[in-house]
């Protein structure tokens, strides 16, 4: 489940930018969000160009640090994958996920 807000009520860390973007300006941070709320873990791509964010919880599914791998011929910022591991509380299992870095969708 993706959602595209601003949220308040968020604790975030693990900051990760596209390493091609290290010591340059960046627009896009990847972060491990915790939302107070219903204590759910999950990812943020924090624009901190525009100050908006993307935000990906699904209930039971708890996201650790995000990882950015480029895409071949990488063409912008956030032309990518993001990686991490996913623990599922509901069935105890460890998972891999794979997002769009451009919209955190799961692939």
């Amino acid at each position: 489940a993706v959602v595209s807000t601003q949220s308040t009520g968020l604790l975030v860390e693990f900051p990760y930018i596209n390493p091609a973007y290290a010591g340059r300006d960046y627009c896009y941070c990847y972060l491990q969000g915790w939302d107070l709320a219903t204590l759910e873990m999950g990812l943020i791509k924090y624009d901190v160009c525009s100050g908006t964010s993307r935000h990906w919880f699904e209930p039971g599914k708890h996201a650790s640090e995000p990882i950015f791998v480029p895409g071949p011929g990488e063409e912008g910022e956030d032309d990518g994958a993001i990686v991490a591991p996913v623990y599922d509380s509901k069935t105890g299992e460890s998972l891999f996920y794979v997002w769009d870095a451009k919209d955190l969708s799961v692939l």
